[in-house]
């Protein structure tokens, strides 16, 4: 993917040498660190809200997680008991850093830094062995939101690439960890009882939609909405609305960009808080 005109250029300096750290390529995005700081200056208004004060765990590449040693002071270092280094951001100075210390993938608590120990989501991580699923991976995301708004849950829709989607649904802080991991498990396992040919709960399967609820446990990270994917080709990990699901296709970074004169699917994510089903 080639990043749009309008990213390139941004903050520019006639002091080539200045401004050079800024033109490295991150060539498993396909676009320089200054288009990526320009990314997240123009998505921030989106992203910012589903960020601010999360830990955020760090990808510079594909399965490893990056040092913030050295990173700009808008990157608050946090301490949640992780063997990984995590971080806060707070505004979009924040999120302009993120591209400063190459992040390639941002993957954030399921709780906010100042309360740890209360989640205040609750996670599905669908996922299937090929692409070429999709149709399956939209039936597993419906029927996994027609579950938990009947458990009396609202649930919003995150394309993670063409072979996943997570649904996530907003609670009020007022459950542990175990609890909301056991509330996803018991979806899950009503899942695979139920339909055992087209859900499964321990792996990726050819022909099955794997149905996660471990990121729902503590320390567990999922991937930040609006971030871009530690992945070949460019792709983002994009809100969608639910009746846009059967397009199909991954979200880019121009994507993403060119949907801000459209309405936002999560713009009620905040008030669609409600209390983890007893």
């Amino acid at each position: 993917m080639t990043a749009p005109a309008s990213l390139a250029g941004r903050d520019a300096t006639p002091d080539r040498a200045a401004r050079s750290p800024l033109e490295r390529r991150l060539p498993e995005l396909g676009m320089t660190k200054l288009e990526l700081a320009a990314y997240y200056d123009q998505i921030a208004t989106r992203m910012l809200p589903l960020v601010r004060g999360r830990p955020l765990l760090l990808r510079r590449g594909p399965g490893s997680a990056a040092s913030i040693e050295g990173a700009p002071e808008a990157l608050h270092a946090v301490d949640v008991g992780a063997d990984d280094p995590h971080v806060v951001v707070h505004d979009a100075r924040g999120l302009r850093a993120l591209a400063l210390v190459c992040a390639l993938e941002v993957r954030g608590w399921g709780a906010r830094a100042e309360t740890p120990e209360i989640p205040e989501r609750c996670v599905f991580a669908l996922a299937v062995a090929e692409a070429s699923d999709r149709h399956a991976l939209v039936e597993a995301a419906l029927e996994v939101r027609a579950r938990v708004e009947d458990a009396g849950l609202e649930a919003f829709c995150l394309s993670t690439g063409g072979d996943g989607l997570q649904v996530i649904c907003p609670l009020v802080e007022d459950a542990s960890w175990p609890a909301v991991e056991g509330f996803a498990a018991s979806v899950a396992e009503a899942l695979t009882d139920r339909h055992p040919d087209r859900y499964t709960a321990s792996g990726r399967d050819r022909g099955r939609v794997f149905v996660d609820p471990r990121l729902n446990r503590r320390g567990a990270t999922a991937v930040a909405p609006y971030s871009t994917l530690a992945r070949p080709g460019g792709w983002i990990a994009a809100p969608v609305a639910w009746d846009e699901m059967e397009a199909g296709r991954p979200r880019s970074v121009v994507d993403a960009l060119g949907g801000l004169s459209r309405h936002d699917p999560w713009a009620d994510y905040e008030a669609a808080r409600l209390p983890l089903p007893r």
